[in-house]
């Protein structure tokens, strides 16, 4: 009788080690057909560590669904190589390419790491690291990949003064699920203009850890219904009527950190020496749950109406719009990163607003002249653009009702 249980006993744990030899095996297969699709070096060595270290969801935004997301380059050569294309291709059905950068592109969006103002960016030194800002963008939610790879064509120069195109296919990348974080607004209704492009490439260390906290910041500033950005001396916060707007709680939940006791600055003026400490000036952060940090940056010295560990609501006043720390003209600086040991130690999640109007895109010249003092003309401006569950990028001018 005892020999009998043993035997099925070990059956039994047999059958138990088999279906996880099997789970184990399809699991190794799974990962082993991504492997596959990729094509060797044709020069037959690697000379590029390439990857993509943070991927977020997807967001909508202009009734399209779009990635973004840095893509990291190791020059693991002796000499120089150019960056000259960057394909994006779908891993799990055909090699043609989703999307191709080209060295225009590269020139633009692909930063070496150390010096941003180098003429010659594409092109990267023996052991240099440069990190390629890319996005794309798909028409239906169901036209996301689930995974992605990236093949680079590489310009080497051999011993004898010869350049050669040489393709590399790397960087196999999961790419999650869109985003589900729907947003109440952090600030009242009405006119404002918004600026969602001057973030995407702040790099910050915290801790030895690199990432990218404001990939989808917003800038945000309140304009008058008849298109006043400010009003009399462009020297004086009080001139624009954003200056000590109420500021909200986006959803309900707790107050994580307050910076407050950073005078705010004379339009146009940056007086303050800008570092980690105070590119933020006088700032909140909200801990809205699921690992996620809301930030709001700017604010007015001595404005909060609330404090640190307090549980809000959302829809909650927590202080005033203003002009304090990194920032030239009163506006709202907003984003959501993930927890981190400190504030912009985190990597920028993407949300949507459950709705709002867009009125009008501007360039980033447009910009330039709303914030010298130009007049918005709003005379051509519809009400027909409305936009759901997104968040906008690019730069223009937004209505919530």
């Amino acid at each position: 009788m005892k020999l009998v249980k043993t035997a099925t006993t070990l059956a039994l744990v047999a059958l138990v080690f088999a279906c996880d030899k099997t789970a184990n095996l399809n699991e190794a297969k799974k990962q082993e057909k991504h492997f596959l699709q990729l094509e060797p070096s044709p020069i037959g060595i690697e000379l590029i560590e390439t990857q993509a270290e943070f991927v977020s969801p997807p967001f909508k935004s202009n009734n399209q669904f779009v990635i973004e997301y840095e893509l990291s380059i190791v020059n693991n050569y002796k000499r120089s190589l150019t960056l000259n294309q960057i394909e994006v291709l779908h891993a799990d059905i055909k090699r043609t390419p989703i999307l191709t950068f080209d060295k225009n592109f590269l020139k633009d969006h692909f930063n070496l790491l150390g010096n941003r103002n180098e003429l010659d960016s594409i092109s990267i030194e023996p052991g240099r690291k440069g990190v390629a800002t890319l996005q794309m963008t798909f028409k239906k939610a169901e036209d996301v990949p689930k995974n992605i790879f990236h093949r680079l064509f590489v310009g080497i120069t051999n011993k004898n003064g010869n350049v050669m195109d040489v393709p590399f296919e790397v960087a196999i990348t999961e790419i999650p699920d869109p985003t589900t974080i729907t947003l109440g607004l952090p600030f009242y209704k009405g006119k404002w203009i918004y600026s969602a492009e001057s973030h995407k490439d702040a790099r910050f260390i915290t801790q030895g850890k690199p990432s990218y906290p404001q990939r989808y910041a917003i800038d945000w500033a309140f304009i008058e219904d008849d298109g006043t950005f400010v009003n009399g001396d462009l020297k004086k916060n009080e001139s624009y009527p954003a200056y000590g707007k109420e500021l909200l709680a986006v959803a309900d939940g707790v107050v994580k950190e307050i910076k407050d006791g950073i005078p705010d600055n004379i339009p146009k003026q940056i007086d303050l020496k800008i570092d980690r400490e105070t590119i933020c000036g006088n700032y909140l952060v909200l801990d809205i749950g699921d690992n996620t940090n809301a930030v709001y940056a700017h604010l007015i010295p001595k404005s909060f109406k609330v404090k640190t560990g307090d549980t809000v609501k959302q829809g909650q006043v927590l202080g005033l719009l203003g002009n304090s720390g990194n920032s030239d003209d009163p506006h709202l600086h907003f984003h959501l990163e993930t927890d981190s040991p400190m504030t912009l130690g985190g990597e920028g999640i993407p949300y949507a607003f459950e709705k709002y109007t867009m009125l009008k895109s501007f360039t980033s010249e447009d910009m330039n002249r709303i914030f010298e003092g130009e007049k918005l003309e709003l005379k051509d401006v519809t009400n027909d653009d409305v936009r759901l569950n997104e968040i906008p990028i690019g730069n223009g001018l937004i209505e919530f009702e």
